[in-house]
């Protein structure tokens, strides 16, 4: 008897490494054929050759540029409306703060296309053909006679706010064939823009983030599978552990030193290689003697640039690079060497650095001490507003803001005082770390990868896999 079978789509390192370094594969290939469509294949074929064994990986598909007329024009109308409609602080704080500093004339004019399609209650039929049309795209005839030959019994979109996953999500919704839309990340169903496509099932990682889901896209709760967060299953995987003194003498650390770990979030809009800068020029030679300094810089960072960005304070720091990162984006893939030294950063930091990142809840993980950025450390504050906004209002942050978990700094100096008062009481706020786990990522078992395959499995009546 054929087992059913299982397409992955996946456009992200984000998601790739759920794939790659998780629980999820290794259970959900007992029950399924599983075939995953990758981006980062084709530049790098060999990290994925660790499943070989469990399931076949290929090239994701080259998609067609959708054309600008008037498709792209309907889509933004679109997406300017739910912005109206759910009013959320997220959305309006980054088009007012960034966006709408930057944008064309053409683009503020379909926002208020957008905004008057909200006021006269029609915008959810533009949604509605928006969808259908992106539903209506055809594929190549390679990618048809690829999906065929495989013969999915369920698609899983790894990223269903990417427009690279979509179209062949669609085709799947098209053609009858059962659809998994995994939300990759606790912040993309407030501060992303709209989904275009509804799909028959999502998985999530929390309570929160399915009263989220329910309250902003109307899924019903019973479409909806809480899963936790397969990314960190590898943390409790020791195999990945090594002991500080050979970590730090792999990274070239003084294990005889305190770890000060300043992780740089994505990105997008902040420089914030700033706050690295003017974090040491507060440090005293004093705190040199007793700590020492990692950038941690965000997977999808270009450390070439940080190199440049840094030469000021190079002598005060380490920063952490990577060979994947010439690399465009999508072609990107951590591999076991980088996940190893992502574990061990966390397993042996004794204070992390941050500013609204995600990579606070990697530190809780292992109860290590958190120090957040309320304040924009560009030389200018550009964005000063916009951070004491993520801080206070956003959905995803303002509730681990202030739980009770954190060092909140608004300046380089209480940067400087909280990573000193840490050092010296680092189980403090312990409590409120643990809080900010339950919240966010309402399991921490290092099994959220086999609750995921489980949550598939379940989609399938003749598996049973009790």
């Amino acid at each position: 008897m054929n087992q059913p079978r299982i397409l992955i789509l996946t456009s992200s390192l984000l998601t790739d490494r759920m794939l790659t370094h998780s629980t999820f594969l290794p259970h959900l290939t007992k029950y399924t054929d599983v075939e995953i469509w990758a981006t980062s294949m084709r530049s790098n074929a060999d990290a994925w050759k660790r499943l070989e064994t469990l399931c076949s990986v290929k090239p994701f598909p080259q998609l067609p540029v959708p054309r600008q007329f008037p498709w792209l024009y309907l889509k933004r109308i679109a997406e300017f409306a739910f912005d109206f409609e759910n009013k959320l602080p997220s959305r309006f704080g980054i088009w007012k703060n960034v966006y709408c500093k930057n944008a064309s004339i053409q683009i503020k004019f379909l926002r208020i296309i957008g905004q008057l399609l909200y006021r006269l209650k029609i915008h959810r039929i533009l949604a509605r053909f928006v969808e259908n049309e992106q539903r209506r795209r055809r594929l190549a005839p390679d990618i048809v006679v690829s999906f065929r030959a495989f013969d999915p019994d369920i698609v899983l979109i790894m990223n269903p706010f990417f427009n690279s996953e979509n179209p062949i999500g669609c085709y799947a919704l098209e053609n009858g064939v059962r659809t998994v839309a995994l939300i990759p990340s606790w912040d993309n169903i407030t501060t992303k823009p709209k989904m275009l496509v509804r799909y028959d099932s999502y998985a999530v990682w929390s309570q929160e983030q399915m009263t989220q889901l329910n309250k902003v896209y109307g899924v019903p709760e019973k479409q909806i599978g809480i899963i936790g967060t397969p990314q960190y299953d590898v943390f409790f995987d020791d195999t990945y552990y090594q002991e500080r003194g050979e970590f730090f003498a792999k990274i070239g650390l003084d294990p005889k030193k305190k770890l000060v770990v300043y992780a740089l979030g994505s990105p997008n809009f902040i420089q914030e290689h700033h706050g690295i800068i003017s974090f040491c020029e507060h440090i005293t030679s004093k705190d040199l003697e007793y700590f020492q300094i990692l950038i941690r810089p965000h997977p999808v960072h270009n450390t070439k640039d940080l190199t440049n960005f840094l030469l000021p304070v190079s002598e005060k720091i380490i920063l952490r690079h990577s060979p994947n990162d010439s690399l465009d984006k999508q072609a990107r893939i951590q591999d076991d060497d980088d996940i190893r030294i992502w574990v061990n950063t966390m397993r042996h930091a004794d204070v992390l650095i941050n500013l609204v990142s995600t990579v606070a809840i990697d530190a809780a993980f292992f109860d290590k001490p958190i120090v957040n950025l309320t304040y924009d450390p560009e030389p200018n504050a550009t964005h000063d507003v916009l951070v004491k906004e993520i801080n206070e209002q956003w959905s995803h942050f303002a509730p681990i803001s202030k739980i009770g978990g954190i060092a909140n700094v608004s300046s380089p100096r209480e940067a400087v005082s909280a990573v000193r008062s840490y050092l010296n009481e680092p189980m403090r706020d312990s409590l409120g770390r643990q809080r900010m786990l339950d919240f966010v990522c309402q399991y921490t078992d290092g099994k959220c990868g086999e609750r995921f395959s489980t949550y598939i499995l379940t989609l399938l009546p003749e598996i049973n896999c009790n």
